[in-house]
């Protein structure tokens, strides 16, 4: 954890959030401010500093986080797509 990331402190449930899913890698929170009429951010429970720095050691946590991402849009009722 980066005690100066936010998005770490709503994975350690510091900061609030309005969780729509969660597990032990990873967790999906409704966005503030949405853009959209659903906007669900989904971050790895691990600091990722930037994505170009992701690595053969953040392979399984990715696969994880790209196989879950339906799954949580079929969570929140987003049977129809999602973007």
């Amino acid at each position: 954890m980066n005690s100066d990331c936010i998005f770490c402190k709503i994975a350690q449930h510091a900061v609030p959030a309005r969780i729509a899913w969660e597990d032990e890698h990873l967790l999906a929170f409704h966005d503030l401010h949405p853009q959209a009429p659903v906007h669900v951010l989904v971050i790895p429970r691990t600091h990722v500093e930037r994505m170009d720095l992701i690595g053969e050691s953040e392979k399984d946590l990715m696969g994880h986080l790209m196989v879950t991402i339906p799954v949580i849009a079929r969570h929140i009722d987003l049977d129809e797509g999602f973007r």
